[in-house]
């Protein structure tokens, strides 16, 4: 290690040492990002977010280990939840221009998941906003937002992406597969249609091959849902005493219905550590 590696590396490994002694409940702070926008999967009405605007909100928040109180956590989350609460005010730009954001403290919990095997554990959080958001036809009144995202903890992230690998290896082969068949210049020739009989036979073996290509996109669909992609990063967060990743979430509202109350998504969030290393 020469002095330029040296001046550059041991400040990092101090940090991460001071990180790896500290207690397994000191308090952790993470960026997160609110992307809030038409998800396909939301039932909010048509006109809403139909122009496919995104509101970008970055949030700085620390993540406590202490209780909050029952009474201000709801039957989503559950007893038992601790204390998240940002940092700093948020800020985003629309047509006006730049708009501070107040949120208020809200709660987390981790429901691991039960076995292991690269699995991913539940995060799920809420706090209250108190500013209301708008841009273009995205707009989100003052109200509880709630996130839900998967989790895995180091052990079980190494797990899973070792098992998630060769899912998503097997998806890229079945696509380059359907590619090669009908490529125009090395593709099956039977293609090209000088023989009615040899042409319906590439047809249906080319059916063969997108049916295995989508069988395959489905299999890794389903499995990003559970295993974690290579995008997560690992941070300290309280209450493990190995780092945690946190894949991409969604954000829901809760819409009150004739018989209860429904929750409805208004975007997708994701979050990194915050680390400060002073050089």
């Amino acid at each position: 290690m020469n002095m330029y590696d040296s001046i550059v590396f041991l400040p990092l490994f101090f940090a991460l040492s001071a990180a790896l002694s500290t207690s397994p409940w000191s308090a952790s702070e993470w960026k997160f990002s609110l992307n809030f926008g038409r998800e396909s999967s939301t039932e909010l009405p048509r006109d809403w977010g139909a122009s496919g605007a995104r509101l970008v909100l970055p949030v700085l928040m620390s993540v406590e280990s202490d209780t909050v109180p029952s009474k201000h956590i709801d039957a989503v989350i559950g007893s038992g939840a601790m204390e998240i609460k940002p940092t700093q005010h948020a800020t985003y730009i629309n047509s006006r221009g730049e708009n501070t954001v107040n949120i208020e403290n809200g709660g987390w919990k981790v429901e691991l998941s039960p076995g292991g095997k690269g699995l991913a554990s539940g995060l799920k959080m809420c706090f209250d906003l108190q500013t209301k958001l708008e841009r273009n036809d995205v707009i989100v009144s003052p109200e509880r937002l709630y996130l839900f995202a998967p989790c895995w903890r180091e052990d079980e992230y190494v797990r899973g992406k070792k098992i998630l690998a060769p899912i998503i290896a097997t998806a890229e082969q079945a696509q380059r597969n359907l590619d090669a068949n009908v490529n125009h210049e090395t593709g099956d020739r039977r293609l090209d249609g000088g023989d009615p009989l040899e042409t319906a036979l590439a047809y249906k073996d080319m059916a063969v091959l997108v049916a295995e290509r989508d069988e395959c996109k489905r299999k890794q669909r389903e499995a990003e849902k559970v295993y974690p992609r290579e995008s997560e990063i690992l941070g300290f967060w309280p209450g493990n005493t190995e780092p945690l990743a946190i894949g991409r979430g969604t954000i829901f509202i809760k819409k009150k219905k004739l018989f209860g109350d429904e929750l409805h998504v208004v975007g997708r969030w994701n979050a990194k550590p915050v680390m400060e290393v002073n050089i």
